[in-house]
């Protein structure tokens, strides 16, 4: 029997006023004609448990959780789905029979724009959190070959390592011959990283992905633009991992291109 839940739904992390989905999710709520309000909520790393305790006191009808929280908030579901407990971390909570379920539908947000599309040699730049969800999406569709390359080589040796991928030194990071190359860094973000990229040179073809959204078109996508590449903005990321949560909430589609038009709207009024 599922949990009867409040029609209350969050996305919770520290900063959270920046964030777009209590947009995307009560225009979706409306067109669909769906009871329910979704809401950011600023909790901490130290909130976290009191947080939960609420959650399944009320209890809420989901969630979901952005940094610095995707990790911590996996020990206090009930269960994870198999994905979720490969990345060690978590993005949405669900009910499901009555237990709350973490789920980490980044790499389905991942995963989305890239259907229909084959690559060889797959780069990922950056060692966070997104990373670990994009070669989750790219061993899933089964590219030969994954490198990663981070500033702190660590942090890029560990994933390497746990992943079971190539691990690139990132003063040679420009020298594979990638035919997908993605942005998992904060380089080019609005704001005092904006005239920023994370990629030296772009050689050869291929499609240039970029995890940041804010701007849309980024120094990293402007360049690779310029020679000749495909490209792919974070906007899509943004919109798909919010259309796979809404999906486990409402058991609905959240209405594609309203969503994307809501977000490009909202990112054209800040810029």
């Amino acid at each position: 029997m599922e949990t009867q839940c409040s029609r209350q739904y969050f996305v919770i992390g520290k900063p959270i006023a920046h964030s777009l989905s209590p947009l995307i999710h009560n225009r979706a709520l409306g067109e669909l004609g769906l009871l329910g309000t979704y809401s950011a909520r600023e909790v901490a790393v130290e909130q976290l448990a009191g947080f939960f305790e609420e959650f399944r006191s009320v209890p809420y009808a989901g969630c979901n959780i952005t940094l610095p929280l995707k990790v911590e908030a996996l020990k206090y579901v009930d269960e994870a789905n198999p994905r979720a407990k490969k990345l060690g971390a978590i993005n949405t909570l669900y009910w499901h029979e009555g237990r709350l379920v973490g789920e980490n539908t980044d790499v389905t947000g991942f995963r989305v724009p890239l259907e229909g599309k084959d690559f060889v040699q797959a780069l990922i730049l950056g060692a966070g959190g997104v990373s670990r969800a994009a070669i989750c999406a790219l061993q899933e569709m089964q590219v030969p070959s994954i490198a990663i390359s981070n500033r702190s080589p660590e942090k890029a040796q560990a994933l390497a390592e746990e992943f079971g991928i190539a691990c690139c030194p990132w003063e040679e990071r420009g020298d594979i011959e990638a035919d997908l190359v993605v942005n998992a860094t904060s380089l080019g973000m609005k704001g005092e990283r904006e005239d920023m990229t994370p990629y030296p040179c772009f050689r050869g073809k291929g499609l240039a992905y970029d995890i940041v959204y804010t701007p849309e078109k980024t120094r990293f996508l402007r360049e690779a633009e310029a020679s000749g590449w495909q490209t792919q903005s974070g906007v899509a990321m943004f919109v798909e991992q919010a259309r796979a949560s809404f999906r486990l909430w409402t058991g609905q589609e959240m209405p594609r291109e309203s969503a994307y038009a809501a977000v490009r709207a909202a990112l054209a009024a800040r810029s």
